[in-house]
């Protein structure tokens, strides 16, 4: 790097940059938010754990297609379960379609 190193400016920026690079701060993303945690948080007041049922509906093994149930989770159902749209981000709203989506059908 020695045309770097006659212009201090442009050192510096390569080195922060490096500096950053190797410790993992500018090449980590956040982690993709948790469906389970998020639905631990959110849902299974309601639907129980592991979406078993309780005051709402089992989930487990649902047949709802992927938008209906993210619709649902975004608008709520008048009288039943609040609204999310204005709680949780896109991609939390996503990942708990997924989760909701991969609960296994209850064996029986």
């Amino acid at each position: 790097m020695p045309i770097v190193r006659n212009h201090p400016a442009a050192y510096a920026t390569v080195t922060l940059a490096a500096t950053l690079a190797l410790s993992g701060i500018a090449m980590s993303k956040p982690a993709p938010p948790s469906g389970a945690k998020l639905f631990a948080v959110h849902c299974s007041r309601c639907h129980g754990p592991g979406g078993r049922g309780d005051i709402g509906p089992d989930l487990r093994g649902t047949d709802l297609p992927v938008s209906d149930i993210k619709d649902t989770i975004k608008s709520g159902v008048p009288q039943e379960m609040p609204a999310f749209d204005a709680k949780l981000k896109s991609a939390q709203i996503t990942a708990l379609v997924r989760y909701v989506k991969a609960l296994p059908a209850p064996k029986g």
